[in-house]
């Protein structure tokens, strides 16, 4: 199984079927909020967001797309629409904030801090909140503003399948890089083990597109530094399903 396979799967298995739910503990506006995604929904969000980075940002294969996001449901969804559009997505590290050396190779930095957005050439602001509309504050011309913009994004692909290479790096955390054909693992018979992926080198670069990036989601980059948390990802598999569960105090029914 693939990248491109995953959400498919998901969907030909039980649309309706919880596959993400996220307690959000942090601290901050949001804490509290339990949200649980159904793979429909996740399936809509990721490709909103895959629209977006190809129509907007022109997001193309080997281009870097960089998470700078706490552990959330919507960071989860980002990384899924970068590998929908065979990018190469880079964690930003949290002890490098805007030294970052990744974020002079970014596309586009998917951040939820307006600092970090105003010192990145082009970028997509999130608010966490479940059900926000619009970002709370003043943002930088060149970023768009994900709870605003996003909505207005087909629920479903808007551009050609991507050709991309296994060997190219899929996910870059701090000091590990996995490749496309690493990034999912192979499903395995019941009592059967399961291999971990090897790591292949972080220095690999992805392959950049010549040109300039689209002028109007870019400007000269300049900023504070910015410390952020990790990056989670999502489970392959639902959790097991024993009956029929309440509603969370907050979920989305769709993007």
């Amino acid at each position: 199984m693939t990248a491109a396979d995953l959400l498919p799967s998901l969907l030909a298995d039980d649309p309706a079927a919880p596959r993400i739910t996220c307690y959000d503990d942090l601290p901050g506006p949001t804490r509290g909020e339990r949200i649980e995604l159904s793979g429909r929904v996740l399936a809509n969000w990721v490709a909103k967001a895959a629209n977006a980075l190809t129509s907007d940002f022109d997001i193309q294969p080997g281009d870097v797309v960089v998470l700078a996001l706490p552990p959330h449901w919507r960071t989860v969804y980002w990384a899924l629409a970068g590998w929908a559009v065979g990018a190469s997505v880079h964690v930003a590290d949290p002890a490098l904030g805007s030294d970052d050396p990744t974020l002079a190779i970014a596309s586009v930095v998917v951040t939820d801090s307006v600092e970090l957005a105003e010192a990145a050439d082009a970028a997509i602001v999130v608010t966490l909140a479940a059900l926000a509309r619009s970002h709370p504050g003043a943002l930088p011309s060149h970023a768009m503003d994900e709870a605003a913009e996003l909505a207005s994004y087909p629920d479903r692909r808007a551009f050609a399948a991507p050709e991309v290479d296994p060997a190219r790096p899929a996910l870059i955390t701090p000091g590990r890089a996995v490749r496309y054909d690493e990034l999912v693992a192979a499903p395995t018979s019941p009592g059967a083990g399961s291999d971990s992926p090897a790591p292949v080198s972080a220095s690999s670069s992805p392959a950049r597109r010549t040109g300039p990036p689209p002028s109007s989601r870019s400007r000269p980059r300049s900023g504070p530094a910015l410390d952020r948390s990790s990056w989670c990802a999502p489970p392959t598999a639902p959790p097991p399903r024993t009956g029929p569960t309440g509603l969370p105090p907050s979920r989305p029914t769709g993007p």
